[in-house]
């Protein structure tokens, strides 16, 4: 009975082998992708259900925001399959921690604003998952500086706003390697001169915001003379 030569044997194996290996690849990828899906349209019909909106990448990176691709893939797949979240905002009383934990499965996310929601210091730790986190917006009266230490690990961050938190100085000492830092807003905050030793060692700071504070005329000086470049608002 003729065989096959042994050199197709080997392309054949080979060929086999590199199927079995793509198909697995695939397979793994395809469970990960929908993990994220499903995750990403939970947060957004909770977002949604609140009458409040999302955007996605899409939407940053095309002024029309429409999607590249054709519209029967997009009402096939949905825009979730397709793109991701990466601006959140969560303003109703409604929303709390639970809504932080929906949002800690969406990773992509580079932009959240929390304002007026129920937060707890205690909810503050799902935000660690957000690698991509830049820009925060917390006006939440609920976070002190409990809260704060849980974006400590947030070292990338650019824009970051306290307003309306139980902030103190005490809880400054969190943002010490955030130093890609450059806008900080701590209106209506418990700060006061002794917060001027942390803000100082924010170097790339060029806007600072510190209204209704405690801080005095000469630590506003002190903090001019240290970051010579910033923009330093004070409003009674």
């Amino acid at each position: 009975m003729p065989t096959a030569p042994p050199t197709r044997r080997r392309w054949f194996q080979f060929g086999l082998g590199s199927l079995l290996a793509l198909v697995t690849v695939f397979a793994v990828w395809l469970g990960w992708h929908m993990n994220r899906v499903h995750a990403q349209r939970a947060l957004v019909g909770r977002v949604n259900e609140r009458g409040r909106n999302v955007t996605y990448d899409i939407q940053i990176q095309k002024r029309d925001g429409k999607s590249p691709y054709p519209d029967w893939i997009v009402q096939a797949l949905g825009i979730d399959f397709l793109h991701r979240v990466t601006v959140v905002f969560l303003h109703d009383i409604e929303f709390n921690d639970q809504d932080l934990l929906l949002v800690s499965h969406v990773p992509s996310i580079e932009c959240l604003s929390l304002v007026d929601a129920q937060i707890s210091n205690d909810g503050m730790k799902h935000l660690s998952r957000l690698k991509h986190l830049r820009s925060l917006e917390l006006k939440v009266p609920g976070i002190d500086d409990d809260g704060l230490k849980y974006l400590a690990c947030h070292t990338k961050l650019q824009e970051l706003w306290l307003t309306r938190t139980n902030v103190t100085n005490d809880g400054l000492v969190y943002l010490r390697d955030m130093t890609e830092l450059k806008s900080l807003v701590l209106d209506d905050t418990r700060i006061t001169d002794a917060a001027i030793k942390h803000l100082k060692q924010l170097k790339n700071l060029n806007f600072i915001s510190v209204s209704r504070t405690q801080i005095s005329p000469e630590g506003i000086e002190e903090l001019k003379a240290a970051l010579p470049n910033a923009e330093i608002i004070k409003l009674y």
